[in-house]
């Protein structure tokens, strides 16, 4: 069976499609932004699923704002409900990072940023061999800056 379309709803039909076009765009978009966010997190840190998750979305960027955290948390499976659950996750978050020196910004209204000297401290004990070299890395703290860190931050 062929339909007719009058030009008015060939109109809506081209204009349907272009919208369906910018919506498979943003998608990809969307989902290139998060391709990073599978990475482990340290294990030296004793973090959850979703603490890793958070850190990981953390560490990638100068800064994530809330949606952006809520999405990474939903993609790990747990869907942020309750506006205060990312706050709570972040909370836990900053007291395991802390013994480690790595620091979480609130960006009140906006989101949270990790300074680029943590973000640093992550990447060099994501980048570790061993929870030893880590450890020592992390120690170090001023000195932690593997050679392509300093150049990528």
């Amino acid at each position: 069976m062929v339909f007719d379309l009058t030009p008015d709803m060939d109109r809506q039909v081209v204009k349907l499609r272009r919208e369906l076009d910018a919506a498979y765009e943003r998608i990809a978009e969307l989902e290139g932004a998060l391709a990073g966010l599978d990475r482990e997190a340290p294990v030296m840190f004793g973090l959850t699923a979703q603490q890793s998750v958070l850190l990981a979305a953390l560490s990638h960027r100068e800064m994530a704002t809330h949606q952006s955290l809520c999405v990474a948390m939903s993609r790990a499976g747990q869907e942020p409900s309750d506006p205060n659950l990312l706050k709570v996750q972040v909370h836990k978050l900053r007291k395991r990072l802390a013994a480690h020196g790595v620091e979480i910004v609130t960006v009140w209204g906006v989101g949270y940023r990790m300074p680029a000297d943590s973000r640093a401290k992550v990447k060099a004990a994501r980048n570790s061999g061993s929870r030893q070299e880590a450890a020592d890395c992390l120690a170090r703290s001023a000195n932690c800056l593997l050679p392509t860190a300093g150049a990528a931050s």
